[in-house]
């Protein structure tokens, strides 16, 4: 939760004929919020432990409130005053739409139903594919051995320019022979995603000569012309890769930076325990529709 969502929200009281400022007004009580501490009586009354404020006599856990604050922190907001009113009045405000929706019996509409629905499915895979699972450290020593031989001596870090047509790939080669920057030539005319980025491609490696099925995954022709680029080159020609042309640009090169074995051997390790607990979490689901009776019908 953004504190700058937070006040949004909050500015939606005024609008909504409610006053929020740094005293709120529930039940009678006064609440003050400003060093986020909740009203004494309220901590005081033993049926109401662990209770902040009770909206309609429905309570609002502290437990809540705090964890919402927590939540906030951890995303690099600082634990203000202001922060921690405005997740109580966050708070407030979607209680008491609640309840009005509620009252409304907005909650048996079908389509309320039906995002409430999803959402329980996704919860619940999430906390399926969390299953505890095993790596065998035998597998990780072979998936480490497998990255090792997929790195070069060196790498190379690149941008490109991507068009669709042959007419935009002889104007972006003729820009280029007009000395054109190739960020300029990026910006105005590349089709792919990281225009936006300048047209750069993260730090990539391969082994030389050039093998097939071992090039990062450029295709053979692009990786060799890569591998004969100096710094500040682009390649003269546009490659046809699929049903575009592509031209590349070698910002720079470097030895091959291999990250510690140590590093790089934990990094594995998760990736192979997330496979696992996605493997896991399809065959749970596949194994969920075998047992399902499912009658096809005739319309």
């Amino acid at each position: 939760m953004k504190e700058k969502n937070c006040l949004t929200r909050a500015r939606t009281w005024s609008k909504l004929g409610a006053s929020v400022s740094l005293f709120i007004v529930l039940a009678g009580s006064t609440v003050a919020w400003a060093n986020g501490e909740t009203n004494k009586a309220v901590r005081k009354q033993s049926n109401n432990q662990g209770v902040l404020v009770r909206i309609n006599d429905r309570p609002l856990l502290r437990e809540e409130y705090l964890r919402n604050i927590l939540a906030a922190i951890a995303k690099g907001q600082k634990d203000t005053p202001e922060l921690r009113r405005n997740v109580f009045n966050e708070m407030v405000m979607n209680e008491v739409v609640r309840q009005e929706a509620q009252r409304q019996k907005f909650d048996k509409k079908p389509e309320v139903t039906k995002a409430r629905d999803e959402k329980m499915v996704a919860v619940f895979l999430i906390q399926q594919k969390q299953q505890a699972v095993t790596v065998d450290e035998k597998e990780v020593t072979e998936r480490y051995q497998e990255v090792v031989k997929r790195l070069g001596e060196r790498e190379w870090s690149l941008r490109n320019v991507v068009v669709s047509t042959e007419q935009a790939r002889d104007t972006v080669l003729k820009a280029l022979v007009q000395k054109k920057t190739f960020t300029e030539v990026v910006a105005q005319y590349s089709e792919a995603s990281n225009k936006a980025q300048g047209g750069v491609i993260p730090w990539l490696t391969f082994p030389e000569p050039v093998q097939e099925g071992n090039t990062a995954g450029l295709p053979v022709a692009v990786a060799t012309a890569v591998t004969t680029l100096a710094k500040g080159e682009y390649t003269k020609n546009a490659f046809k890769v699929g049903e575009q042309y592509v031209v590349l640009y070698l910002e720079d090169v470097r030895p091959m930076q291999q990250p510690e074995k140590e590093t790089l051997m934990a990094t594995i390790k998760e990736q192979i325990k997330q496979e696992k607990q996605s493997q896991g979490q399809q065959n749970y689901v596949l194994n969920l529709i075998k047992k399902a009776k499912i009658v096809p019908v005739d319309n």
